[in-house]
């Protein structure tokens, strides 16, 4: 965030330096290109981000000067000259397609800084924050606001919309933990509670709610990327979430598609079963969330325990699916049945007590944690 922020200062002292060179009776200040980049930035990000006719960028760059200079002719003269400028320090280029930014980050950026600067852009911010065009602008401004120039009451206002508008009836789908992911991970002072409520939200929505199998596994993605977040506000609300489990939490729903023919290597390697080691780099004990995993009646639900478990002990690289079964049968034949595709197996008990706590009590080192969740 502080490189894009930096980026736009370089343009703006740029700017400023060829408007002096050229003879220009006085420098642009920083309001003067703000004024016009900025909103031209959420202009385009609305269109698509994609390039735009030189006739349209010019009405539209006519548009903003007309804010302060209200003749026609004289805006019209200054949009040419406010192109002439971007295109002189290459903030957009001319391609076949017509004109666009350098870069479709620097459009949503730009987007972003727009929506601190006009009321109205963040209105609308605020009223869609999960509108796909926007995947990276509320990210991009609710660290803007946090981070860079310190807008609290902006960024309690978008952390607001974000969790009242992630609440929806019917199904979810990945661009609301998608987008709650990468709002955190922009992020780097925003308060604790907000980050619980931010990361919880999208825990929610990815372990209980029933997603499709493409959207499921875009969200897991989305929920290991914060569960990694070195954050206090992630670490309580994974405690909440995990240590130990909340019955909320869909599992038998989550892994619905394994088993069905041909078990594939994606499936055994999702992200959830990645949790575990994600908690003990938290600090939090990962065995709650082992022992309901290998508990489970769902032998797909148990492959997540022991993925996990064979992953730490650096088994799973390079083996093959019959190397798998062969390490599973003797400890859960059910388990080992899913990878085989053996469907009388699968009817197979879970692993009894005992066997749970052998396992639970020698973890390999990237599942021990140095606390516990009850110490936290």
């Amino acid at each position: 965030m502080v490189e894009q922020d930096a980026l736009v200062e370089m343009l703006i002292g740029t700017w400023r330096r060829i408007r002096s060179a050229a003879g220009a009776p006085r420098p642009l200040s920083r309001a003067e290109v703000l004024r016009v980049v900025a909103p031209l930035g959420w202009w385009i990000v609305l269109r698509g981000g994609g390039a735009v006719s030189e006739a349209e960028l010019l009405a539209e760059l006519a548009r903003l000067e007309r804010r302060r200079e209200p003749d026609p002719e004289l805006a019209r003269r200054a949009a040419r000259e406010r192109l002439a400028q971007l295109e002189d320090d290459t903030a957009l280029v001319r391609t076949d397609g017509g004109w666009r930014f350098t870069h479709p980050t620097l459009a949503e950026f730009l987007a972003a800084r727009a929506a601190l600067q006009d009321p109205a852009c963040l209105d609308a911010l605020c009223r869609d924050p999960f509108w796909p065009g926007w995947s990276q602008v509320l990210p991009f401004a609710l660290a803007l606001a946090t981070d860079v120039h310190v807008r609290d009451e902006v960024s309690a206002r978008l952390v607001e919309a974000l969790l009242r508008r992630s609440r929806k009836r019917g199904r979810y789908d990945a661009r609301f933990p998608t987008t709650l992911a990468r709002a955190l991970r922009e992020t780097r002072a925003l308060p604790a509670t907000a980050e619980r409520r931010l990361a919880g939200r999208a825990l929610e929505i990815t372990y209980a709610r029933r997603l499709g199998p493409r959207a499921s596994l875009d969200a897991q993605r989305a929920a290991l990327a914060i569960a990694e977040l070195r954050r206090p506000g992630v670490r309580l609300a994974l405690r909440d979430w995990f240590c130990p489990p909340r019955r909320a939490i869909l599992w038998t729903h989550l892994v619905r598609g394994a088993g069905s023919p041909p078990v594939t290597v994606p499936w055994l390697f999702q992200p959830t079963s990645r949790l575990p080691e994600a908690l003990a780099a938290q600090g939090l004990d990962a065995r709650p969330l082992l022992d309901a995993w290998l508990a489970h009646e769902e032998p797909r639900v148990r492959l997540l325990g022991w993925i996990s478990i064979l992953r730490a002990r650096g088994r799973l690289r390079g083996a093959s699916l019959g190397e798998l079964e062969a390490a599973l049968a003797p400890l859960d034949p059910g388990a080992a049945g899913i990878v085989a595709m053996r469907p009388a197996l699968r009817r197979a008990p879970p692993p009894s007590p005992s066997v749970r706590g052998r396992v639970l009590a020698d973890l390999p080192p990237p599942l021990q944690s140095a606390g516990s969740s009850r110490s936290s």
